[in-house]
Order: structure tokens, then sequence, then C-alpha cells
């Protein structure tokens, strides 16, 4: 499977908005939503080690 960017940045929103929930901040609906910059890279980051680690683990293969 092909990790796209459309892939990493639904991650990195689910993740920011997971975050959110917790402290009652507002949901982002797009990549394009965070405040920061530096928010939106490490969320992407994050999301990409996470979405690379699942799909390594259901096709056996190291991403």
């Amino acid at each position: 499977m092909i990790l796209t960017p459309e892939m990493i940045e639904a991650g990195a929103v689910a993740m920011a908005n997971f975050d959110a929930s917790l402290v009652g901040c507002p949901v982002l609906k797009n990549i394009d939503e965070f405040r920061f910059d530096k928010d939106r890279n490490e969320y992407i980051r994050r999301a990409k080690i996470v979405l690379e680690a699942a799909i390594s683990a259901s096709t056996g293969e190291k991403a």
C-alpha cells in the first residue's frame, strides 16, 4: 500500500482533533486550519510514522 499525502494529512487532522477534544479546543476540518506551522508539521510527522507502522504491520513489510 502506498501512503499518500492525503492519508497523512487526514491522520494529522484526526490526531490533532483527538488532542483538542481533551481540552475543549475547536475541531479542525482540514490541514489548512492549523493555527501554527510548527503544530501542523509536528502532527504530519507523527501521522506519517503511525501510518507507516500500521501499513508495515498489516503487510508484514518494513516501511
